[in-house]
């Protein structure tokens, strides 16, 4: 599983199996029911709720901008400005 890391909490893994389709579909589930809605949806995807929790709340809310409004160089990693991890899917 790749391991991302957050400034500000534990490490997030994302399942390895997981396409960038996977990704990409996870990510506008989260941005549009929002982040709590998003962690019931776990099972669907095949992951604890721990792991739904931590992944869902490092989605970025817009495509390609961070919460600092800085525009995302990567798709996953950390802001180049305030140091947040982004799951940019």
């Amino acid at each position: 599983m790749p391991v991302f890391k957050c400034k500000n909490c534990i490490p997030i893994n994302v399942p390895d199996n997981w396409t960038t389709e996977k990704k990409i579909e996870v990510a506008n589930l989260v941005r549009k029911h929002g982040k709590l809605k998003s962690i019931m949806l776990s099972d669907s995807f095949g992951l604890d709720l721990g792991s739904a929790k931590q992944i869902s709340f490092h989605v970025s809310e817009k495509k390609g901008i961070c919460r600092c409004r800085t525009e995302l160089k990567g798709y996953e990693g950390q802001c180049s400005n305030c140091g947040r991890l982004n799951l940019d899917w």
